[in-house]
């Protein structure tokens, strides 16, 4: 070769042991956070106190209740919303569209790249005082979203599962 561009191997990476860890309870709006000693059986809810005759309990498989606006939550405009947006669930993220167009049950809301079939089944947005609704194709509430930031909301789908949106 010539000119020294000769690669030259990397020294070795220390290693370290990795250790696991239980998930503390998520934090719902409104609940201070706290670190409890949990196992993996209890977060999951797969523990025995989720059992009943060696079968899980349906109860324990409902969905969360869907959280209130935090203290001193601020009003949401329209303006506030349109345009491009990411979101995230426990499943994908995905790009997310709101405009101004009407549409069934609000405005109209589209996705992009989203493996989540909940998020994709999005067609519509619309405001209720500080609580933002995303809306299937029929025009029905399907997630509730509260303004955390300038430029993010959090909420939840009507399945429990948590959604943040956020550009």
């Amino acid at each position: 070769m010539s000119g020294g561009n000769q690669l030259r191997p990397l020294p070795p990476v220390p290693t370290t042991t990795v250790t696991a860890n239980s998930l503390p309870q998520p934090i719902t709006f409104g609940q201070e956070p706290t670190i409890e000693s949990q196992s993996l059986d209890d977060v999951a809810g797969t523990g025995p106190e989720s059992r009943v005759d060696g079968a899980f309990d349906t109860a324990t498989l409902e969905p969360a209740p869907l959280p209130q606006p935090p203290g001193g939550a601020s009003e949401v405009t329209e303006d506030d919303l349109i345009g491009a947006w990411s979101a995230t669930t426990p499943v994908a993220t995905c790009s997310i569209n709101l405009s101004l167009t009407t549409w069934q049950g609000g405005y109209r809301a589209s996705t992009r790249n989203c493996a989540d079939v909940q998020m994709a089944a999005l067609t519509a947005w619309s405001i209720e005082g500080q609580q933002v609704l995303l809306r299937d194709t029929e025009g029905a509430p399907m997630g509730r979203l509260y303004r955390t930031g300038p430029t993010r909301y959090a909420g939840q789908m009507d399945s429990g599962d948590a959604l943040t949106l956020f550009r």
